[in-house]
């Protein structure tokens, strides 16, 4: 359960958990031009199913489950001088969190409150140029271990799970509007998944189609069309 964010060419992979879900505070590069891995300056606070984006050339590493229990911590980190620093608080510490950049801002969307069975809708933007958070509307469908990726400055946000089962659902969020609107559902429900948009194509990978450990190879792609309306 690590985070990952790309910056500068690099790959980085922060935290996640170790052995029996112990949170960890590790930081990694990956050079893809050399094909290595390089140990980068430890994280502050250990904890893993944390959420990391880019923004203006630095990561910010954001919630997840500590040794104690969920954590709103929010750090970032600088790659060029390889240091970290705290930055304000995310306002509903949560884990299994999906996060998505439009703009220069950040959105933390979903998650859970250590278990699938105390899923949250709650959407959240930060702001890194005044280390604000400001309450968004609510994601409709509750969940956790969901994905979000963006086009044209919309974020659609897929998956999840819950005791019920796991989701399909596919909820569109327009932040000029502070609004959702429900889009086509995935063909495959599923939680733990990853998704990247690629022009107006975002993919949405793997993922376990019942609660818990489960897995899947699933790669189903949502096609955005442009140009027909809102």
């Amino acid at each position: 359960h690590p985070a990952a964010a790309a910056v500068g060419g690099k790959i980085y992979l922060i935290g996640g958990f170790s052995g029996r879900f112990g949170p960890v505070n590790t930081v990694w590069s990956y050079d893809p031009e050399t094909d290595g891995w390089t140990r980068r300056a430890d994280m502050p606070t250990p904890r893993g199913a944390l959420a990391a984006a880019v923004v203006d050339g630095k990561i910010y590493a954001i919630g997840g489950r500590g040794a104690a229990g969920d954590v709103g911590a929010v750090e970032e980190y600088d790659p060029t001088t390889n240091t970290w620093r705290p930055r304000a608080s995310l306002p509903t510490p949560r884990d299994h969190i999906a996060i998505a950049v439009v703009g220069s801002k950040i959105h933390v969307i979903g998650g859970r409150l250590g278990s699938f069975a105390r899923n949250l809708g709650d959407n959240e933007e930060y702001d890194p140029k005044t280390d604000r958070w400001v309450k968004k509307a609510t994601l409709p469908t509750p969940r956790s271990g969901i994905a979000a990726a963006v086009v044209d400055g919309k974020i659609y946000v897929f998956g999840g799970e819950a005791t019920e089962g796991t989701f399909n659902a596919n909820e569109r969020y327009d932040p000029g509007t502070d609004t959702w609107k429900a889009a086509p559902p995935l063909p495959t429900a599923r939680h733990g998944l990853g998704a990247i948009a690629l022009g107006n194509r975002i993919y949405v990978l793997a993922g376990g189609p019942t609660p818990g450990g489960s897995q899947s190879a699933v790669n189903e792609v949502f096609i955005v069309l442009r140009g027909i309306g809102p």
